[in-house]
């Protein structure tokens, strides 16, 4: 028997016309079948031009047409235009309208009527058996359908499911079971025992052809089997289902199988050719998108971004399948998120979260990827709710999915929540793979988290300093341990951390802590202490304790640095009584810095503010301002009318001695006789009163001088007599004795003048004056 085998079935649909497009073949040679029917009466007409080959001008009556694309295949051309169907033969062709049951007969015969609901025109190349023989106006298929009048399908149940009376059916689903359970090899492997040796001539061989395709294309679709697939020979298969199931309703998924594995070799013209038949004769089925959905997939793994977008973006605006939405933005947000594109990654995935939340758990493997790439982009929000939506899947490791977790929930700032997590990972798995993650990860957050025992958080504290020195937990463990100790006011146990402290970028604390104990240290006069701190820390003092820091630099001698503080208490001090102790300190310490010119100015200013007082305070000024002038050279009269000054103002002050020798000095360089006398008599008279001996017996001596030139004899020898009463060497004895034997005589008193000239030769040392008494003494014999 000669058998014609339907390869492929083609339906377009014209509004509510159809047109279908088979192709045949009949004793090894090919043919075309076009139906075109509608529910109203059309008419098909041949219009023949010399010019051109013949065409058939079918016009559609029930509407415009709106398919505006060209067909065409080994016979025919088919163009739409308005209302009408041109077809153009590119061989030989005949032409039946036919409204009859193709089960009921296999004859086909032209009824001769002008309109018709069902045309039909047959195209082949040269000679062919189906037109020798027989009519011109009808067609014979030598097609039988033996004892049935239906295409068998075999027995099914109430679900539409083959009955499980056949050992075939049994087979069958334990195929389908595999497929279910993920187990594609498996699936191939059956469904070739299947064909060829269980069932080669069961019903269900192009269920398990079908299934056989399914498998192949989940292996094509992973990563891990892709290789094992040849995607040719998976495109052949496909190629050879469709030519054996021109009608069935897996038409549409095949095809986009096909397209997938052009795609895989690369061969993207040839894909486009099955992706445009899926997307125009199949109305954009989801298997459209799913074959484009690879195509973006493929893009992304060769890392073309921008074409996996545009392919991406396609499915997501037209398809209105949510699965698919779901996916191809899941996809796009990945993209996004590794081009640093964060806001438009989470604006997709939220859609998804409002308007598919399921899908997370059907892609549980992927959508927890997804989520570790928002945590790794600082988006851990996002990661949370992802995870909150496949938490509950089988397909979740658990353990990894715990770990993630506590992170997640630490990058987001909830480190109590995250530590409760860490807790239980390791109580779960206390040798698990991620346990020294983990224990980072305890150490770390723990630090974040209140604890009321502070004792015993110290104690944690220190086990991580001791752990894990040299690293970024190390100071911040070092921090919180100071922040502790900040708490609990043990600021000197802070100061002993000051060089690690430094090191962990803790300058402003150590700052804060250190001015702490350095106003401390200056309420309790530990000065040392104090300033050592204001200068290893570079301290700046409050106007509250300029005065303190003053009596500090005062106290050890740092003279130039408690200038300098003076300088700002006069200069913020609003108080005059104040302003006035700090002029007189000032002009102290210029007096030991020996700054005399400012000691100079600074008096004035005292001076000044003493006067508008009317304050009787500081006479010692004086002092300060006669040594000024005296050390600063050339100015000893002004010296002397400031020791004039004191003189009238201290009276007896014992510091008036040592002026009075820098005045006696300027009178000796004068040779200014009252003025020897009258300095020198004051000396004499200080050191009388208190009972010391500083300058004697040279002061002595210059007043028993200066009152011998003024001739004031009596006067001298009342010096020199006092005189033979203090402490003196031999030379200086020698000296007095012989100046009181002198004025003796010129008071005319001879037997005084011998006794003291005598005394003198008893002198064991001999000297100058040893010998004016000798020969003052025989001068008086």
């Amino acid at each position: 028997m000669i058998i014609a085998i339907i390869l492929i079935l083609f339906p377009f649909y014209l509004i509510s016309a159809t047109l279908t497009l088979n192709i045949a073949k009949d004793d090894n040679k090919s043919f075309s079948i076009l139906h075109l029917d509608d529910y109203r009466e059309f008419g098909c007409k041949i219009e023949l031009n010399s010019k051109i080959k013949d065409q058939i001008i079918c016009t559609i009556n029930s509407g415009t047409l709106k398919y505006n694309k060209s067909l065409e295949d080994r016979f025919l051309k088919i163009y739409f235009k308005d209302k009408r169907v041109i077809i153009s033969p590119k061989y030989n062709y005949h032409i039946y309208n036919y409204d009859d049951n193709f089960i009921k007969s296999n004859l086909v015969k032209n009824s001769n009527i002008k309109d018709s609901k069902h045309w039909m025109i047959v195209a082949y190349k040269g000679e062919h058996r189906l037109f020798s023989k027989i009519d011109k106006d009808s067609l014979n298929f030598d097609i039988l359908f033996a004892q049935r009048e239906l295409p068998f399908i075999g027995q099914l149940d109430f679900d539409l499911k083959p009955k499980e009376s056949g050992d075939d059916a049994k087979f069958l689903e334990r195929i389908k079971k595999s497929f279910l359970r993920g187990e594609y090899s498996i699936v191939i492997d059956r469904c070739n025992n299947f064909l060829d040796y269980e069932f080669p001539m069961s019903d269900f061989r192009s269920t398990v052809k079908l299934y056989r395709l399914r498998a192949m294309n989940k292996m094509l679709s992973s990563k891990s089997d892709a290789k094992i697939i040849d995607p040719m020979e998976f495109a052949n298969l496909c190629e050879e289902w469709l030519e054996e199931n021109p009608s069935n309703d897996a038409i549409a998924e095949v095809l986009s199988y096909i397209s997938k594995a052009y795609i895989k070799m690369g061969r993207n013209k040839k894909a486009d050719e099955y992706l445009e038949k899926l997307k125009v004769e199949f109305n954009n089925s989801i298997y459209y998108f799913k074959a484009l959905l690879f195509r973006g997939d493929r893009y992304k793994n060769q890392k073309f971004y921008k074409k996996a977008i545009k392919v991406y973006e396609e499915v997501l605006y037209n398809t209105k399948d949510l699965d698919i939405a779901s996916y191809a933005s899941m996809k796009l947000a990945s993209i996004y998120l590794d081009s640093k594109k964060d806001d438009k990654a989470k604006e997709l995935i939220k859609k998804v979260i409002e308007a598919n939340p399921d899908y997370f758990k059907k892609t549980a493997t992927e959508s927890f990827n997804l989520a570790k790439n928002f945590a790794k982009n600082k988006d851990a929000n996002i990661s949370i709710e992802i995870y909150n939506k496949i938490s509950k899947s089988d397909k979740l490791n658990k353990e990894e999915s715990l770990k993630e977790l506590g992170f997640w929930y630490e990058l987001t700032g909830d480190k109590t929540k995250a530590l409760k997590l860490y807790q239980r990972y390791l109580s779960k798995y206390p040798d698990g793979r991620y346990k020294e993650f983990v224990k980072r990860a305890i150490d770390r957050v723990i630090l974040d988290v209140d604890e009321s025992n502070k004792s015993k958080r110290l104690v944690s504290l220190n086990r991580i300093l001791k752990e894990y020195k040299n690293t970024p937990l190390y100071k911040k463990a070092l921090l919180k341990k100071s922040e502790i100790l900040l708490d609990e006011k043990k600021y000197e146990d802070i100061l002993k951390l000051s060089d690690e402290l430094k090191g962990a970028g803790a300058k402003k604390l150590l700052k804060e802590v250190a001015n702490i104990v350095y106003i401390e240290s200056l309420d309790k006069g530990d000065c040392k202490k104090a300033l050592k701190l204001q200068y290893d820390y570079n301290l700046s003092t409050s106007d509250n304790y300029l005065n303190e820091e003053f009596e500090c630099y005062k106290k050890l001698s740092k003279n130039v640095s408690a200038t300098i503080v003076l300088k700002k208490l006069i200069s913020k001090s609003k108080d005059i009584d104040k302003k006035i102790d700090y002029l007189y300190e000032l002009v102290g310490l210029y007096k030991k810095l020996g700054k005399y010119k400012a000691l100079l100015l600074a008096s004035n200013d005292l001076q000044k503010l003493l006067d508008m007082k009317k304050s009787s305070k500081y006479k010692d000024l004086c002092l300060f301002r006669a040594d000024a002038f005296f050390q600063i050279g050339g100015l000893e009269n002004l010296m002397i009318d400031e020791i004039y000054r004191c003189q009238k103002s201290l009276k007896d002050d014992v510091r008036l001695l040592d002026l009075y020798n820098r005045a006696l000095s300027y009178a000796k360089k004068r040779d200014d006789t009252n003025m020897i006398v009258t300095f020198a008599k004051e000396m004499v008279k200080l050191q009388d009163r208190y009972s010391i001996n500083t300058y004697t017996p040279i002061v002595e001596l210059d007043l028993v001088e200066g009152l011998r030139s003024q001739k004031r004899y009596k006067e001298a020898l009342d010096v020199v007599l006092k005189l033979l009463y203090k402490k003196l060497n031999d030379k200086q004895r020698a000296h007095v004795l012989y100046l009181a034997g002198y004025l003796s005589e010129k008071l005319n008193k001879i037997k005084e003048a011998k006794e003291f000239y005598s005394k003198c030769g008893e002198i064991v040392e001999d000297s100058s004056w040893v010998k004016l008494c000798s020969d003052s003494l025989l001068l008086l014999e």
